[in-house]
């Protein structure tokens, strides 16, 4: 064997992971290339009529009545970047590549919170597999390559707001939360997160910075003044979108989507059943909330990414008016949970989430889901019940460590 041959042996051995990394980096280039010239109706009803309407006269066409913008400010902003940028290339290259730009900060955020969980070396081959379930993820290359969705931006923010906090930054983190609710209203699942942390987080910090979240939502829309709007655009646009949430479900596969055509019947029945969905909740994260506080004495770590994941899916699985996509931040901490944890049985619960959720998918962009919507609504129900065990047994096993160190007289200085 030649010298050189030799050299680049050794280095392809000493540098395995990065040159795996890189080979897995391509193929989901390339996979994602592949779903480009895919229109889904989302894209043919709305981001490509909007990005032309900026294209042919600029903000002021996108706010037309006819175009049926209902678009928070920022991202009108970012599509108006966009256009500017990239106008020379087709519309709908335009929507993915703004859907596109978000998936690369979020899975810049994504390996920021696993390099947090599993510092150590020891831990090179999970972090490795993390990126690999990342990159081929279903659900990201569904949302983002083949649907042209913009909930990665939103996403991207709520996860670094989670890894932000684990670096006990907790008014960085509430800034960013407050950004990401600039861009989508799924956001706010994620918010009885920190209302937790508030109470069991490590670094202390005024509940008054909570209404950073709702003035930077008011100061988005403070620009479009600039349009001849409102000033409250932004509020006025959530405040629209919720008016708009006739359906108890939309194409979720949730509590509602059991019920089955129970959930269709009259209005009455709608609001009776809706009002129920909404008492469910609160009483489902309110009790689990007093559970964990009265249990612990810190949320950190794997437990701070299973509860964020646990409260997303609990909204999405209760409340009314939710769509298939309400969920997407909640997928990801499970995998992110699941993946710290390395046990089967956690790779179990994002796998049976993972079949709920590409089915509804693949009932709206391609009329062909897996499942019924009913059978999927179970698969969510046995993952919520799943998580809830998970995380009364991390509670318990957290308290049991405690009470441990309270009776050896040798721990008690480092409590």
């Amino acid at each position: 064997m030649i010298r050189l041959e030799e050299r680049c042996r050794g280095w392809a051995i000493k540098n395995v992971f990065w040159i795996a990394c890189g080979a897995v980096l391509l193929l989901g280039i390339f996979i994602r290339f592949s779903f480009v010239p895919f229109l889904s109706r989302d894209a043919k009803a709305y981001n490509v009529p909007w990005l032309d309407a900026i294209w042919n006269g600029g903000v002021p066409a996108l706010l037309k009545p006819e175009v049926k913008m209902n678009y928070t400010p920022i991202n009108i902003y970012l599509m108006l970047a966009e256009v500017k940028l990239f106008g020379s290339l087709d519309t709908l290259t335009q929507v993915k590549l703004i859907s596109g730009v978000g998936e690369v900060l979020l899975c810049v955020a994504f390996m920021l919170l696993i390099r947090a969980l599993l510092p150590d070396e020891k831990y090179r081959y999970r972090r490795f597999l993390a990126f690999l379930l990342l990159v081929f993820d279903p659900l990201l290359l569904l949302n983002v390559a083949c649907w042209g969705q913009m909930d990665t931006w939103y996403g991207f923010l709520c996860l670094l707001a989670v890894w932000t906090t684990m670096k006990n930054k907790p008014i960085a983190a509430l800034l960013l939360m407050g950004a990401a609710l600039c861009f989508k209203l799924p956001a706010a699942l994620l918010l009885p997160l920190f209302l937790l942390l508030y109470f069991l987080g490590n670094k202390r910090f005024s509940c008054l910075w909570f209404l950073m979240i709702p003035t930077m939502v008011v100061l988005s829309g403070v620009p479009m003044a600039l349009f001849g709007e409102s000033p409250l655009y932004a509020m006025n646009v959530y405040l629209y979108q919720s008016s708009q949430m006739s359906e108890l479900t939309v194409n979720c596969p949730n509590l509602f989507a059991i019920l089955g055509d129970l959930s269709k019947t009259s209005q009455m029945t709608r609001g009776m059943l809706a009002r129920l969905g909404v008492c469910m909740t609160v009483a489902a994260l309110g009790g689990m909330s007093a559970w964990m506080m009265s249990r612990k004495r810190k949320l950190a770590g794997e437990q701070m990414v299973l509860f964020g994941a646990w409260c997303v899916l609990c909204c999405l699985f209760f409340m009314p008016g939710m769509h298939e996509r309400y969920g997407f931040v909640g997928e990801l901490l499970l995998l992110c949970w699941a993946l710290c944890c390395g046990k089967p049985r956690c790779y179990g619960w994002v796998l049976l989430n993972l079949l709920a959720t590409i089915s509804s998918y693949s009932e709206f962009l391609f009329d062909s889901p897996f499942f019924s919507l009913q059978l999927c609504g179970v698969l969510n129900l046995i993952v919520l019940f799943a998580l809830s065990w998970e995380l009364v047994n991390a509670c318990k096993a957290d308290s049991s460590v405690a009470l441990e160190n309270v009776s050896d007289p040798s721990k008690l200085a480092s409590l």
